[in-house]
């Protein structure tokens, strides 16, 4: 399916709010996801009643520290699907729609890691917005926000944080109101968004170690 034109107003493109959760911070080092959520966003509305969302089994150990973060712990995941099987369904729930997430850049690197371990690279590159960097593009001076500052600053109740499922609902909730200030101040195409994202990123995003 198409993704949607750069030129359609930023109210009328739907997209798909996203996060997972990890064993670690470093797919190059051999960290896999455990938990992928999704959730669309449509018309100005998160459509909770219709979200995805999957445990996996990563193959490997999850280290206490990380299961401190989310919760999930190597018993709930034993009898959960590989990622293999969990990509082409995610990739269904989110087709023809642009990707949104809180430094999602992160999500998207071990996205791309799982899907190349599992002979499922070359799936096609869909657009991605970023809250965070939204958020840089619309304050320039103030400092990075993590996920809660921001939620907190812009009124966003956050359930469930650390769940892949509560963090990419947080997420779509804060690009629904970055979108209305965004049109505010005259941002209001998809393509003039992606490139407020991009111009916020540089010299400013850094990739975790």
């Amino acid at each position: 399916m198409p993704v949607p034109d750069p030129g359609l107003g930023l109210a009328d493109v739907a997209y798909t709010a996203l996060d997972v959760e990890t064993t670690g911070l470093s797919p190059e080092r051999g960290d896999r996801i455990v938990s992928v959520a999704a959730v669309h966003v449509r018309q100005g509305r998160l459509e909770r009643e219709t979200s995805f969302t999957a445990v996996v089994n990563p193959d490997r150990p999850i280290p206490a520290a990380s299961t401190r973060f989310h919760g999930i712990t190597d018993e709930m995941i034993a009898a959960a699907p590989r990622i293999g099987a969990v990509l082409p369904r995610l990739r269904e729930f989110a087709a023809g729609t642009v990707l949104v997430g809180h430094e999602i850049w992160l999500d998207l690197r071990f996205l791309a890691s799982e899907a190349e371990r599992s002979g499922l690279a070359g799936g096609g590159e869909q657009p991605a917005l970023d809250t965070a960097l939204l958020a840089r593009a619309l304050h320039p001076a103030a400092p990075r926000r993590d996920l809660d500052t921001l939620a907190r600053e812009l009124g966003v109740p956050v359930v469930g944080r650390h769940t892949a499922l509560g963090d990419a609902t947080a997420a779509g909730e804060i690009f629904l109101r970055q979108m209305d200030i965004l049109v505010r101040r005259g941002v209001r195409t998809l393509g003039e968004a992606l490139e407020a994202c991009r111009v916020a990123g540089t010299g400013f995003f850094r990739r975790r170690p």
